[in-house]
């Protein structure tokens, strides 16, 4: 330990006083500087330190030399010291915390020492134990991320032999030390970050062939993963000109992955990971233009086996769901569907056989479907005799249908109305809010059929029924407004003469819910409350437009937010315009004394709207009121 000391601080002085000044100075002799230093080399003690052979290569890289060798001398010697759990006496964690920049920045050196610590920093990797190692691989990435110019210049300034090494020691260690994703995503960084096409393909075959070599599976699942990612990011860029270096090396990639996952079987969740990395690569062959089919003959199979993979995938997700990490499963889905899309497939995807599957597939995907699925198609689809679906599967398609920007494809739906019904019925026995969300999508498509009044019908029916849980979330209270509004807009006005006692009970069960949800919940927010309290005045503002129906019912409504009515001032306004003289004096007369007590203040408020005169007889019905003896209640 002492002579370790010793030559570290001999190396540490040397160091200073040689290679920082050798590193910004041209008229530094670099010469003498190294015969003072190569004095020290025959230094046994100072040869077996791991600091002084840093040291070395560090002033070889300030003076321009080749230190090629001294790396590997420093790789040596790293290995042999000891380790100790005190990492105040652990020399090789104290050797990679000084390589790492540990208290100074990388950026502040000279460009030939940042290039050094980069180099002396991978090559020390094999040599590390699993927590040096992540340690090593996070300090090369916080390169990356604090400034990524620094980062891609240190990599170009890497010679191209080098950085394939530096590809194959993240690799085999990366593997090696807990499958580390550090490890292969400074890979794909190593990859992508190449100055031309020839360069990344001698790159990435340098991981092929490392992957050709590995005996299992997962390696080469491990080596491929980097490969693959770089495919995707730069898939645009690739010529498509089949006889291009990179492109051969991407059908090299994709015969090999055939070759691990063919058989296909989807319960090996190892085949399946392999296939979903084929998709990035996949792109590639889809920028292709070729006209002859001799020219095509290399990629036709590699379609086919695709084609026949993505179709797998895509009649079978259900499957899939227990070997395919969940927040995977939606990706994999949506690139075999536009891969099958994109190869003239669309057909085999829109159908009923397909479509029972839409449950599992996010919306952005179900949504991509319907996009680039013909009018024709969909018309098809919906008439199709395949009607043994379950209700959830159809109401995936008839949900993302209704909510599709395209209007001739929504229209579509006019045509299945009946079914709809059918299926809309069953959801909300199980998912109410779903299914008022779905009714509000649905009426302007169902308005003006045989249907119309069918779909008002239930959908106040559905109000009714789960009101009372309304309160509990304001979500639901803002969907139930909006579903009463689109009840008065939409429907006919037979429906909503027959059905206005109906309207105003709901409008009174939702005022209350609304008035309760603002009272129970602390804080809520002031823009809610002034969304709700609009939203119930909209829904006034229609009854009003059927002042004829509602007029009798008015005072009926106002009677009963008496106690309270801080969120519905504006929608009481506009119910006080349809009370004519008669339903003040029909409501004044049979109120309780307390309740009207409470009615002649709520008339004040609204004394500064005079609604033709109404004010004036309510004030006659208050004097009358006082007026006459009070009985106890």
């Amino acid at each position: 330990m002492k002579q370790y000391s010793a030559a570290s601080v001999i190396a540490e002085v040397i160091f200073y006083t040689v290679a920082i000044p050798a590193a910004y100075s041209d008229d530094y002799n670099r010469e003498a500087s190294w015969n003072m230093w190569s004095e020290m080399l025959h230094s046994e003690e100072c040869t077996k330190s791991a600091h002084f052979n840093l040291c070395t290569v560090l002033i070889m890289i300030s003076l321009n030399f080749d230190c090629t060798n001294y790396i590997q001398c420093l790789g040596n010697a790293v290995s042999d010291l000891d380790e100790s759990d005190d990492s105040l006496l652990n020399p090789r964690k104290q050797i990679i915390q000084a390589v790492c920049g540990k208290g100074f920045s990388l950026g502040t050196l000279p460009v030939s020492l940042q290039v050094g610590l980069f180099c002396v920093l991978i090559s020390l990797i094999p040599c590390l134990p699993s927590e040096l190692f992540e340690i090593a691989i996070e300090s090369t990435l916080s390169i990356m991320r604090s400034d990524t110019k620094l980062f891609y210049d240190l990599i170009n300034s890497c010679k191209e032999k080098i950085l394939r090494r530096y590809i194959r020691i993240l690799l085999h260690c990366g593997y090696s030390i807990n499958n580390s994703k550090s490890a292969q995503f400074l890979v794909k960084e190593f990859l992508v970050s190449s100055s031309d096409h020839d360069t990344l393909a001698r790159k990435c075959n340098t991981v092929l062939q490392d992957s050709s070599q590995m005996i299992l599976a997962e390696e080469q699942c491990y080596f491929l993963k980097p490969l693959c990612n770089a495919f995707g990011e730069i898939h645009s860029e690739i010529s498509a000109d089949e006889s291009s270096t990179l492109g051969l090396c991407a059908k090299e990639v994709l015969q090999l992955i055939y070759r691990l996952i063919s058989p296909f079987d989807y319960k090996s969740p190892t085949k399946l990971t392999i296939f979903e990395l084929s998709l990035p690569v996949l792109s590639v062959f889809l920028q292709r233009n070729d006209s002859t089919a001799e020219k095509n003959e290399n990629i036709i199979q590699h379609m086919k086996i695709a084609d026949r993979l993505c179709k797998v995938v895509c009649k079978h997700p259900d499957r899939l769901t227990e070997f395919v990490v969940p927040e995977h499963l939606p990706q994999l889905l949506r690139s075999s569907i536009m891969w099958m899309v994109k190869r003239g497939k669309l057909e085999n995807i829109i159908s009923w056989k397909y479509v029972k599957n839409f449950k599992l597939y996010d919306r952005s995907t179900v949504n991509y479907i319907i996009t680039v699925a013909s009018v024709e198609m969909l018309r098809n689809l919906l008439h199709s005799t395949s009607f043994n679906l379950h209700v959830l599967e159809k109401f995936s398609l008839y949900s993302a249908l209704a909510e599709h920007k395209s209007e001739d494809k929504k229209k579509l739906l006019s045509t299945v109305l009946k079914d709809i019904l059918e299926v809309v019925a069953v959801m909300a026995e199980t998912d109410h809010l779903i299914a008022i969300d779905f009714l509000r999508h649905i009426f302007p498509i169902a308005a003006g059929s045989p249907y119309e009044r069918d779909f008002i019908s239930f959908a106040l029916t559905v109000l009714a029924v789960n009101c009372g849980s309304l309160v509990e979330d304001c979500v639901a209270l803002r969907s139930a407004l909006s579903l009463i509004l689109d009840c008065l807009r939409f429907g006919p006005n037979s429906v909503i003469n027959d059905q206005c006692s109906v309207y105003a009970s709901l409008f009174i069960c939702v005022g209350r819910a609304i008035e309760k949800h603002v009272n129970d919940v602390s804080p809520i927010s002031p823009h809610l409350i002034r969304h709700l309290s609009y939203g119930c005045a909209k829904v006034a503002n229609e009854m009003v437009k059927y002042e004829r129906s509602f007029s009798r019912l008015a005072p009926f409504i106002i009677s009963e937010y008496l106690e309270e009515a801080k969120c519905l001032s504006l929608a009481l306004f506009r119910i006080f315009s349809m009370c004519d003289r008669h339903s003040i004096a029909l409501l004044t007369t049979n109120l309780p004394p307390l309740r009207k007590t409470r009615f002649i203040n709520l008339t004040k408020m609204v004394a500064p709207m005079d609604f033709g005169g109404l004010v004036q007889e309510i004030n006659k019905q208050n004097n009358r009121f006082f007026s006459t003896p009070k009985c106890g209640s």
